[in-house]
């Protein structure tokens, strides 16, 4: 299989440790595979669970999608993290299992707010209702509160991730925060 960077280039690019574990694997070191299993399965499938909100099915779409890495071993080129690909494919997985099941939740228009309602998540117990209420948000909003907030991502990487401009993943932070702070207000 051609590989998109050559040896020469690989050793120019600065790679994360998920890019340099699967360009081990792509060089045949079966070993890289199972260590980036163990690296990212949590966040994948706890990212996956988010869009789901069904275990199972998370687990199933994060299955997938490391199945992906296997299959389809020319799509990733190195040019972005490792993680932001693999989130990439994910969320197209985690959506599908959700399409076949018929649950999708649609996506509302909600009002806007400037108050940061996580900074008031002070303790467990309030930080478990904050967890409750951003699983009630849309798909979306909950994708982009997700990589900002939970993986620490800019708007930038988001943005890549779920194929949309900044700009939207703003507004659509700016509209969470709005329904967060509605849902919590008499509650934190």
């Amino acid at each position: 299989m051609k590989r998109i960077l050559g040896e020469k280039e690989k050793e120019t690019v600065k790679m994360d440790e998920g890019a340099a574990l699967y360009s081990r694997y792509l060089d045949g070191d079966e070993s890289a595979f199972d260590e980036l299993i163990r690296l990212y399965r949590k966040d994948v499938t706890a990212y996956a669970n988010s869009i789901t909100r069904n275990f199972s099915l998370a687990e199933d779409a994060a299955i997938d999608a490391f199945s992906e890495l296997i299959y389809k071993k020319g799509r990733y080129n190195f040019s972005i993290p490792f993680k932001s690909f693999l989130f990439i494919i994910c969320r197209r997985r985690a959506i599908d299992k959700v399409r076949r099941e018929s649950r999708f939740v649609p996506l509302s228009d909600a009002a806007k707010s400037d108050e940061d309602i996580f900074e008031k998540a002070e303790n467990d117990e309030k930080r478990e209702m904050l967890g409750f209420a951003v699983k009630k948000l849309p798909e979306k909003q909950r994708s982009a509160v997700y990589f900002v907030y939970y993986e620490g991502l800019s708007y930038a990487e988001t943005a890549k991730i779920m194929k949309i401009s900044p700009k939207k993943v703003d507004n659509l932070i700016f509209q969470a925060k709005k329904s967060l702070k509605e849902e919590l207000k008499n509650k934190i």
